[in-house]
């Protein structure tokens, strides 16, 4: 839907807000409450790697290298927005790469373009000017997806590159009936004197935060607790990242951000090469830090469809003498791309539904 907006002059705009702001100290200060509050829910804030101590579950290496990969079910939802450059050569890249491992991969868009060239993937349209990281938009996909209950789903964008084996092993000991949300847990990048501050000009706000980037996981029970209202308190924040802290925690589902025996993350919202490149907080309060990263890691964000197809050969295709490398994971079900999504998200999902459908938001 289109809104047309129609403006006053500047002067006299500028003119008439200046009187009614100087009628009372009231309304002024309902104003910079009012203006606080859009800008803190609407925008996506730089967040910092603190950790939130309380959300956090260490994972004990339970498995070794050579241990069965566990084969439950796992989706795959990938997003993909209109102001990707080259959509198609991500939708490519992961195609060929680590959603293979998936046992269902469904593909999600608002661009019209990218749902008519990729003919041979499993796309659903989403008829909306909002990506991910409006809460509506995530929402919508996340409602769609769980139409068909399956043990996990995994929600990422297309930068996300994800070692599929690693996030096997890390949610193995997990129950998906249990309400669980797992990703990377984020709080505000501010010093704590102006976190502290801002907490007491906006005292109902939620400054922590599930990272989108990160890709995050959820459990066939937190999908049944979560869907069926999705409540985020009194004041609903826009952004998703805020949302899905403050949803789960109004749902009473479990958050989970997984660390491996030495208290590295296993989710990252940063690349490789940042991680590589120089020191990275990679663990949490009391373990210290080093440069890079748990040989479990199963979550890298924010890497290009290059990077990808490099991380992906690297991981699968070379091998070093005297080492049996990776043990790939090859799913013993799998929903094939020709399977089609459902044709709206208020009608249940079918894997006989028609292809290229629009779901509105």
């Amino acid at each position: 839907m289109r809104v047309k907006y129609h403006h006053l002059p500047e002067s006299r705009t500028v003119s008439r807000l200046s009187k009614w702001l100087r009628r009372s100290p009231l309304i002024q200060i309902v104003f910079g409450v009012l203006v606080g509050y859009s800008l803190t829910s609407t925008f996506r804030w730089e967040e910092s790697v603190h950790d939130v101590a309380d959300k956090i579950l260490t994972v004990v290496k339970s498995h070794n290298d050579s241990s069965p990969i566990p084969d439950f079910f796992l989706r795959c939802v990938v997003m993909i927005e209109r102001k990707t450059q080259k959509p198609t050569s991500f939708t490519s890249a992961l195609a060929e790469g680590w959603t293979r491992r998936c046992n269902e991969t469904i593909f999600y868009t608002n661009s019209k373009n990218v749902a008519k060239v990729v003919k041979d993937l499993n796309v659903v349209l989403i008829d909306s000017p909002l990506g991910p990281f409006h809460w509506q938009f995530y929402k919508a996909v996340v409602d769609h997806a769980a139409k068909t209950p399956v043990s996990w789903t995994l929600v990422a964008d297309e930068m996300l590159f994800v070692m599929v084996e690693n996030l096997r092993k890390s949610l193995a000991d997990m129950e998906p009936t249990k309400p669980i949300v797992v990703g990377r847990i984020m709080e505000s990048r501010y010093p704590d004197l102006i976190s502290s501050l801002m907490a007491s000009f906006f005292p109902l706000i939620n400054w922590r935060s599930v990272s989108v980037e990160a890709g995050v996981v959820f459990s066939n029970g937190a999908v049944d607790a979560m869907v069926r209202n999705w409540d985020t308190g009194f004041l609903d924040p826009r952004s998703t990242g805020r949302a899905l802290f403050s949803c789960a925690q109004s749902m009473g589902v479990q958050l989970v951000d997984p660390v491996d025996e030495d208290g590295s993350h296993l989710f990252h919202d940063k690349n490789m090469k940042s991680l590589i490149g120089k020191k990275y907080p990679d663990r949490h309060e009391g373990h210290g830090e080093k440069s890079c990263c748990s040989e479990h890691a199963a979550t890298f964000g924010g890497m290009s469809y290059k990077e990808q197809r490099v991380a992906e050969y690297a991981n699968y295709h070379v091998r070093v003498f005297g080492n049996e490398g990776t043990h790939e994971y090859v799913p013993t079900t799998t929903v094939k791309p020709t399977t089609k999504a459902a044709a709206s998200p208020k009608k249940a999902a079918s894997t006989e539904a028609k292809k290229n459908v629009t779901a509105k938001v």
